[in-house]
């Protein structure tokens, strides 16, 4: 859902397994209204693009509130890798992605242990049954 502070502006915005398909960088264009946005979950729905013309600095700029990104998904279509620069100007962000995005920010041991999706696997590599 759609979740709005005192003065209405939306803050957060979890929309996980909605069925929303599309490229995420024009989502992010949509989005870019939104400056106090500090939730964004869009996992398990159908999203694609690459992840690194996302990551960028007119990303920051545009969501300087930002705590959380969910981008998991069990399509698997989002491709590419995080930028160090962009690690290190979100420090403070709990970004989620899929696990074979290489992404030095993400807390993939947290978020990618076994979960029922295909081609995951366990810290160990084994596959998830």
């Amino acid at each position: 859902g759609i979740t709005c502070n005192v003065y209405a502006d939306v803050t957060q915005i979890e929309l996980s397994n909605n069925n929303i398909t599309g490229d995420l960088m024009q989502i992010v264009g949509v989005l870019q209204v939104i400056e106090p946005l500090q939730v964004l979950d869009l996992s398990f729905n159908t999203l694609s693009g690459n992840i690194t013309t996302v990551a960028n600095d007119n990303f920051v700029a545009q969501f300087p509130d930002l705590a959380r990104i969910d981008l998991r998904s069990n399509e698997q279509l989002l491709v590419g890798t995080v930028p160090s620069l962009f690690c290190a100007d979100y420090t403070m962000l709990e970004l989620r992605l899929n696990c074979d995005i290489e992404c030095e920010c993400c807390d993939h041991k947290k978020h990618c242990d076994c979960m029922d999706f295909p081609g995951w696997v366990d810290t160990s590599g084994n596959d998830c049954e």
